[in-house]
C-alpha cells in the first residue's frame, strides 16, 4: 500500500489502557484454556470499569473438567493481570485485591458448535471476525512506520513507568501530572 500525497497516522495505547488491559485478561484466560486442551474454542471478552471487571465467553472443551478448572482460576488469573501490569490500588487505576470481578462462562452455543464440527467430518467455521492489515517495506519489521514508532512510543512508557524514574507513569498516565500543567 502506498500513500501519496497523504498522511497516515497510528495510535497505540499503554498497557494499562482499559481496551489493551481487557484484550491481556482474555488473552490470559485463551492461555489458560489451550494449556489444557490445545483443540478448546474460546471466545472471551472482558469489560472493566469503576473497580469492576467482567470476564464472560463462550467455551468449548473435550473436557468437561477443562471448563471448570479454568473457569475456577480466572478471578485469580485475571487479577494476576492487573497486577503485572503494575495496578497497585485503586488509585493506580483499579485495585488488583479490592475491585469486583464477575466470571460469567458458557458452553459453546450448539449452533455455533454445530457450524464447527460439521456432520462430514469437515471442519467448518463459527463465529468469526475480520482483521485488515498490510506489510510494507519503510521498516526492516515490515511494519508501517507510524504503527511502529506508536508502538515503541507505548513501550518505553512502560519500560519508565515500571522503573519508577518518572512518577505518574504507571500503567495508565496519571491524569494528576508530578509537573504542572
Amino acid at each position: 500500500m502506498i500513500i501519496r500525497n497523504g498522511l497516515s497516522s497510528s495510535e497505540s495505547v499503554s498497557e494499562g489502557h482499559p481496551d489493551k488491559l481487557a484484550d491481556r485478561i482474555s488473552d490470559r484466560i485463551l492461555d489458560a484454556f489451550l494449556e489444557l486442551d490445545p483443540m478448546a474454542r474460546v471466545a472471551c471478552e472482558t469489560l472493566l470499569a469503576d473497580q469492576f471487571v467482567v470476564v464472560a465467553g463462550e467455551f468449548e472443551t473435550r473436557d468437561p473438567e477443562v471448563f471448570e478448572a479454568v473457569r475456577a482460576e480466572a478471578e485469580r488469573l485475571t487479577r494476576d493481570v492487573l497486577r503485572s501490569t503494575g495496578y497497585t490500588t485503586a488509585e493506580s487505576g483499579i485495585d488488583p485485591d479490592g475491585c469486583e470481578v464477575q466470571i460469567r462462562f458458557n458452553h459453546q452455543a450448539e449452533n455455533i458448535n454445530q457450524g464447527v464440527d460439521r456432520s462430514d467430518g469437515e471442519l467448518g467455521a463459527g463465529d468469526q471476525g475480520l482483521m485488515f492489515g498490510y506489510a510494507t517495506d519503510e521498516t526492516p519489521e515490515r511494519m508501517p512506520a507510524p504503527i511502529l514508532c506508536a508502538h515503541r512510543l507505548m513501550r518505553r512508557q512502560a519500560e519508565v513507568g515500571r522503573s519508577g524514574k518518572l512518577p505518574g507513569c504507571g500503567p495508565m498516565p496519571s491524569r494528576k501530572l508530578p509537573f504542572g500543567t
